[in-house]
């Protein structure tokens, strides 16, 4: 299972500890796409995103 780190959570570190934590239960942990990681995201574009990048899930601070 694909999850998205939305542009305020994405932090290489926190990425791959996750992806090796969930990695036993058939999860990956990857970022926003390159063009999304600089400015802040509406959450409608958020979702949108998600589905494009067929992530199951986003991960978000807020």
């Amino acid at each position: 299972m694909k999850i998205l780190s939305d542009e305020d959570t994405t932090w290489d570190e926190l990425m791959e500890r996750s992806s090796e934590l969930g990695s036993e239960h058939g999860c990956s942990f990857v970022s926003f796409p390159r063009p999304y990681r600089d400015h802040s995201t509406p959450d409608e574009e958020g979702t949108e995103i998600v589905r494009r990048e067929g992530a199951a899930a986003l991960l978000t601070i807020n």
